[in-house]
């Protein structure tokens, strides 16, 4: 699709496409392919089921793959920008609260700091959407 000056999902787009990158295919690649002793060393407990670690990598490793194709959509779809609204929200509660819990105390500076690029990925993502819903750009 050509972009114009009235492209009225470019935001959306980039979006999907950041949010595709950062999570997906970095976050969920690195917790589906990094082995135990490299996550060990970023903080992660060694009693931490790694299945668990695993099948949230691969979560997220689809999730960013589906949004690094609707990013090429015409038009995103209502459904896609709900799912992305509830489920970059629900990652970034999950993390609000676990670093008010005090979960996150092992890990080192850069598991912290990936972390709050992940949190802060996930709130703008959510922020986005939510004002994109409200404009009139929606049929």
């Amino acid at each position: 699709m050509a972009y114009t000056f009235q492209d009225y999902y470019r935001t959306i787009r980039w979006l999907f496409r950041w949010t595709g990158l950062v999570l997906g295919l970095g976050l969920g690649s690195l917790l589906l392919f990094l082995p135990p002793p490299w996550l060990t060393a970023l903080g992660l407990p060694a009693t931490t089921p790694w299945w668990m670690v695993r099948a949230g990598g691969a979560a997220l490793l689809g999730n960013g793959v589906a949004r690094l194709l609707a990013a090429q959509e015409a038009e995103p779809s209502l459904g896609l920008l709900v799912g992305t609204a509830i489920g970059d929200g629900a990652l970034a509660l999950v993390l609000f609260a676990a670093y008010f819990q005090g979960q996150f105390q092992a890990l080192h500076r850069l598991g912290q700091a990936g972390l709050l690029a992940v949190f802060t990925t996930c709130l703008l993502s959510v922020l986005t959407v939510l004002t994109f819903l409200r404009t009139a750009y929606r049929r």
